[in-house]
This record gives C-alpha cells, structure tokens and sequence, in this order.
C-alpha cells in the first residue's frame, strides 16, 4: 500500500533526522515489530483515505512480553478466543509497517501514529522521559546512548511533545477499550473470510 496507491495524494514524507540511518535497517521500530495504534490514530489514517483492513491489523501480543508492562498497558489488550491482541498498523510482505517506504520514511508524516512520534522513548513511574528498555537492538539512537535530551532532538520532538503523546496512548488505553475491541473483531473476522 505504502509504495503506490494512486486514488490517494501524494503526501510529504516524513523521517527523523536521527532515523536517517536505521531507515533502510530489515529490523527497526518499523520492521519487525508492530506498531500499536490507539483510537485517534486509527481515525487519522481513515480520514486520509486509506481503508481500514489496509492500514491495521490485529497484532497479536504475547503474555511474556507484557510481564514488565504498565498495568494500563497490559490492561489494555484485548483477549480473543484465549489470544491477546491490539489494533497495531499491517505489516507487508516483508514484515515492514505499510506505511513506511524503505529508506525514505513514513507516508503518514505529521499523522504517523503517537507511539511512532516519541518512539525510542517512554515516561516511567515518576514521569521521567527515559529510553524504553530492550530498544537498543532495534534503534540506533536508544543504542547510542546519548542523552535522551539530544535523542529527543534527534527525532524532532520536544520533551512537552513526548509526555502530550504518552498521555494520549495512556488515556487510550485506559478509555477506548470497547472501539478498540470492535475494530479487532472487524480485522479478524475479516482475516478469517481471507483464509476461507
């Protein structure tokens, strides 16, 4: 979807300057991963014409990587036929965020999802900005381990900026849980008949 879609205008590109270097890494915050979406993200991407089932999944997540999570966070999946998932933006066949044309950036730009806006980073329990654990494999800036100050400048943000979206995927979790489960069921049901 990312590389072409011509019933849809072409929109200004969007790359951190610190992410130049990882843009065009197989595994980074946009390859190899998912990227959870709340509500708000998920209207932005419909309002700029792209369909639901081609611009979101349901990522399924697993119980071992959610032990050291946020309760809000773990609270904020939704169990499926004994399976945790969360609407998260689809992967292509290279297991690349749709949105991303490789080595250039996301088609999304000022839209890209909020977890993509302040990703390497997370706020912990005494609302500091810190690098989010276990990030230094897959980005080059939690790696480098320069000070979240500049890193926060490498990815063209403020530290008012970081807590505003945290806040927002925060409140999410916490509200929208009844969208969030109606949009899964939509995505899988719509999975299902694929497979059928």
């Amino acid at each position: 979807m990312a590389a072409k879609n011509a019933c849809l205008p072409e929109r200004e590109l969007f790359i951190a300057s610190g992410c130049l270097q990882c843009a065009g890494n197989s595994e980074s915050c946009c390859a190899e991963s998912y990227v959870p979406l709340t509500i708000a993200d998920v209207d932005a991407i419909l309002e700029l014409g792209y369909p639901l089932e081609e611009a979101a999944q349901a990522g399924e997540y697993y119980e071992e990587y959610l032990d050291d999570t946020e309760p809000w966070w773990r609270a904020s999946m939704t169990e499926m036929e004994g399976r945790l998932f969360r609407v998260t933006t689809r992967k292509n066949e290279r297991a690349q965020c749709v949105f991303l044309r490789e080595g250039e950036g996301c088609v999304l730009g000022a839209n890209r999802p909020r977890v993509c806006k302040i990703y390497p980073f997370w706020v912990d329990e005494s609302g500091a900005i810190i690098v989010e654990p276990g990030e230094e494999e897959c980005c080059n800036i939690a790696a480098g381990a320069v000070p979240v100050e500049r890193g926060i400048r490498m990815i063209d943000e403020s530290p008012e900026s970081i807590l505003e979206y945290y806040r927002d995927i925060q409140r999410d979790c916490q509200e929208n849980g009844a969208r969030h489960r109606e949009l899964l069921a939509r995505l899988l049901e719509k999975k299902e008949a694929g497979a059928v």
